[in-house]
């Protein structure tokens, strides 16, 4: 992709940075700015981004319009490039506090164009992740869909993003007033039956068809990957592009909605891994005739996945069957049935523990590696290779070995986190007990403390992992998540060892 710029190619080196520090394509980040930024209205810049503009009423300042609680707020995050500057000029202390004498000396470097792109894109990816956090956007993002959701949390706080998605927020008349005036205001109203809040939602996708344009910034020459996308509430989103298959299909989060009509009466909430059996897409809308156990009804289809390989479905199927068995984290090792549940575990690898087994010294005994061997072992035949055993240390240690040497009977190989993304079905490897173990050390050592999950959902920037022996209180199967960075690979400074990469689908 070549980068296309015009009249705003004196912003180039900022927008390759932000790209190279947020890994959004420059594109997707121009289209953001080039909606929010005032442009020059005259001479021979005219239509450039006006790095020096001042919104006198809301106090909104540089290119991409700052506000000043917003730009102190964000000179105070460790790892942000305005936290870096501000210390180096003494504006922001050890503490990543704003020195309170050198707050309007900060609030100037808004007007630094560098710095207001790069905080511009920084600050929308942390919003993607709060966004990804709150389980309303889909899996398969692409840097223009990302650009989107950018600038609805620029637009509405990334609270708002997420009231506006799940469809919980309400909108009324003075709402829209404020974007509009009063004739568009009523023409969306009116379009909308009647319906505020409706109409408030109509304007704002509308606009950000209107606004939010990376193929502008792109050569001819170059690829465009925007796909139509329409924000809508109650869902993470709809995509215009080709329709999931008719057929068997799972549920990829937890209390889906399954309806009898679009946005109509709940029939009741579905779960992760639920199974359902796709009759149609209603229109290009979001929603999906279902069937769930013989029920007719729809649903919303971003959180819908066709099946996948079935060594790996299987996999998942038995985690997600261990997590209900557990109540879904709401038990302890120590009471029953869940003791006897960690004893059938251990037994499958030849050992004789309950969930309630102390070591001599008193230490309990962990039993989060007898989980995913239990687990790995139930997803059939095509797992029989893998090394079973009571620390994950050894399954790893062997899954990076297999790597190596290309071993094909293996059914997991290890990288490292930036080499491969996170996929339902991988195991991911870590470090407990304040342990700093790396992935070097585990090639080479198969005896240390650690710890892994399974992953079940991948979401926006959130991968989902099930586990054993974890969890709040005493000792359950527990659902936790790991950060994914814009690259949708797992985040750095997560102590994480290893990915290691199910490949049983493969095995001969």
């Amino acid at each position: 992709m070549t980068l296309k710029l015009g009249v705003n190619e004196t912003y180039r080196t900022g927008l390759e940075m932000a790209q190279q520090l947020t890994g959004i394509e420059a594109s997707a980040l121009a289209a953001v700015i080039d909606a929010e930024a005032a442009k020059i209205n005259s001479g021979a810049s005219k239509g450039m981004w006006d790095k020096s503009s001042f919104n006198e009423g809301s106090g909104a300042a540089g290119l991409t319009q700052f506000l000043a609680n917003t730009w102190v707020g964000h000179a105070q995050i460790p790892g942000h490039l305005l936290n870096s500057r501000g210390k180096e000029a003494g504006l922001v202390n050890s503490s990543n506090k704003v020195v309170s004498s050198k707050k309007d000396d900060l609030l100037k470097l808004r007007f630094d164009p560098t710095l207001s792109i790069v905080s511009a894109a920084e600050y929308g990816s942390d919003n993607l992740k709060i966004l990804a956090h709150a389980s309303v956007l889909p899996a398969d993002l692409t840097d223009d869909k990302r650009a989107r959701f950018i600038y609805l949390a620029h637009h509405e706080g990334a609270g708002g993003a997420t009231g506006f998605l799940r469809g919980t927020k309400i909108y009324t008349r003075a709402n829209l007033l404020l974007q509009v005036g009063a004739n568009t205001a009523d023409k969306y109203i009116n379009k909308c039956g009647g319906d505020a809040s409706a109409a408030y939602r109509m304007w704002l996708n509308d606009y950000i068809d209107e606004k939010i344009v990376p193929s502008k910034f792109r050569d001819t020459g170059s690829v465009a990957v925007a796909t139509s996308v329409t924000v809508h509430a109650g869902s993470a989103i709809s995509l215009g592009g080709e329709a999931l298959p008719t057929g068997r299909a799972y549920v990829t989060t937890e209390g889906l909605n399954f309806r009898k009509s679009p946005d109509g009466q709940i029939i009741r909430s579905l779960t992760l891994g639920d199974p359902v059996t796709i009759a149609g897409r209603i229109g290009d809308t979001r929603w999906y005739d279902v069937d769930v156990a013989g029920t007719t009804g729809v649903v919303s289809g971003a959180y819908l996945r066709p099946p996948i390989a079935a060594p790996k479905e299987a996999l998942f199927a038995k985690v997600i069957a261990e997590w209900t068995r557990f109540n879904k984290g709401h038990s302890s090792e120590e009471d029953q049935p869940y003791d006897g549940y960690v004893h059938e575990m251990w037994q499958a690898i030849a050992l004789n523990y309950w969930g309630h087994s102390t070591y001599p010294d008193g230490r309990d005994v962990p039993w989060s590696a007898a989980f995913v061997s239990w687990v790995v072992r139930k997803g059939g035949a095509k797992y029989a290779a893998f090394k079973f055993n009571a620390s994950h240390s050894v399954f790893s240690n062997d899954a990076i070995r297999a790597r190596v040497v290309e071993q094909e009977n293996k059914p997991y190989w290890a990288y490292r986190i930036q080499e491969q993304r996170p996929e339902i079905g991988d195991i991911i490897h870590r470090n407990r007990s304040g342990g700093t173990f790396s992935y070097e050390y585990a090639e080479n050592h198969a005896n240390f403390e650690s710890h892994s999950d399974v992953v079940v959902e991948v979401r926006g920037l959130v991968a989902r992992v099930i586990g054993g022996n974890t969890g709040p209180g005493q000792g359950t199967v527990y659902m936790h998540e790991y950060d994914l960075d814009s690259s949708v690979f797992l985040k750095t400074g997560q102590l994480i060892i290893a990915i290691l990469k199910n490949r049983a689908n493969q095995v001969p």
